[in-house]
């Protein structure tokens, strides 16, 4: 691999990459003198190059060799004070001696530095932890950030990130609305603006379908917002144009995004069925179950559904024989095999399963586990 650098930089000569490269193999098999000097030797050909004259610093201070890097950093001062990687390094430096103060006050300065572009001070902020070791400090480097670059939706994400992780969603949304300004495919952006409305209790079902249909104007090709839309559509009760968003949904060429195509499938399924038309929701139902084949929910759905339509009590027993086994403990799957059971003439284990049902139940008003207890039974619960 030495060999092979030396012919890079015959060919192309010297460069900060190369000697890098060269210092690290030089490293790697021991020969650490030589590995500093071809630092060293750039350096000589290049002596103004920022990069570099912070290398040396640095790699003094990996080694443990703080005074020596102490020095490097202090002659970098003297010499190129504007050397834009220096604050990092002597952030670096302070926090290994555990001077965590100075530690964060250097790496705000590299963050405000004007000569780095925004990807690296965000890396920065990612990757060292001196300033959130002090209240606030990574806030205020963040809305400095913002200030820096007012119309970079990196800069207002990150600062919006920031929010939400500590639990500031009030701060985060409208940070999240000027990044979709900017660029109205950000997905990361949308994602956050869909949690913020779904987690928040108050958010009323026109805000929330407004931002949905915004996400679906500005992010047409993915199936999650016709997913969504057809929930809201599904609680409306316009079971049309539900049906219209999950069919439009699966039209979409995202193949990769199987759990809401799944969720379209079974959508359409459960749609079909208020509608009465159960033989399309079966097709649906089946087209589901062959990419998810144990999902207990369409399992039980198609089972309950197929029992109560006249379908076929066998395969429905089957089906719903699945869902108890891996979820014993769900009155509602409890309840729906004990119907089935009941249906075909098989009350007394329909009446162990029913007892089950009713015994894991935390809601006894619910008004169909109450009648089927009640017809199974034939008199109503103590």
């Amino acid at each position: 691999a030495i060999r092979q650098q030396d012919r890079i930089d015959r060919i192309e000569g010297p460069s900060p990459y190369g000697s890098a490269q060269r210092y690290q193999l030089l490293a790697a098999i021991g020969q650490t003198r030589q590995a500093r000097k071809a630092i060293e030797d750039y350096l000589r050909e290049d002596p103004y190059n920022y990069y570099m004259q912070v290398f040396l610093g640095d790699i003094d201070l990996r080694a443990g060799r703080t005074p020596d890097a102490f020095r490097q950093y202090n002659a970098i001062r003297k010499t190129s004070p504007e050397n834009p990687y220096l604050a990092l390094s002597l952030s670096n430096y302070y926090g290994t001696l555990e001077q965590f103060d100075s530690a964060a006050h250097y790496q705000r300065e590299a963050v405000d530095n004007e000569m780095i572009d925004l990807d690296y001070k965000l890396n920065i902020l990612k990757d060292y932890p001196w300033l959130k070791k002090s209240e606030n400090a990574e806030y205020e480097a963040l809305q400095s950030l913002v200030r820096q670059y007012p119309q970079q939706e990196n800069s207002l994400f990150a600062l919006a990130q920031y929010c939400l992780d500590n639990e500031r969603p009030s701060e985060a949304e409208p940070l999240l609305w000027t990044v979709i300004d900017i660029n109205p495919k950000n997905d990361r952006a949308w994602q956050s603006l869909l949690g913020i409305a779904q987690a928040d209790t108050t958010t009323s079902d026109s805000v929330y379908e407004h931002l949905v249909r915004q996400a679906l104007v500005s992010r047409p090709e993915q199936k999650q917002w016709y997913y969504l839309m057809s929930i809201i559509q599904a609680r409306k009760d316009d079971l049309d144009s539900c049906i219209w968003y999950c069919k439009e949904g699966l039209r979409q060429p995202d193949e990769i995004d199987l759990r809401n195509k799944l969720g379209l499938l079974v959508q359409l399924g459960d749609t079909y069925m208020r509608q009465n038309v159960p033989d399309s929701a079966y097709t649906y139902y089946d087209a589901a179950l062959a990419y998810d084949p144990e999902n207990v929910y369409i399992l039980n759905n198609y089972a309950y559904f197929m029992a109560v339509n006249g379908g076929d009590l066998r395969k429905a027993e089957k089906m719903s024989a699945r869902t108890i086994k891996k979820d014993p403990d769900s009155p509602t799957y409890l309840d729906t095999y004990a119907w089935i059971l009941h249906l075909q003439g098989q009350d007394l284990l329909a009446r162990f399963y029913m007892q089950q049902a009713w015994d894991k139940s935390t809601d006894h008003s619910d008004p169909e586990l109450l009648e089927h207890y009640e017809v199974i039974f034939g008199k109503k619960p103590e």
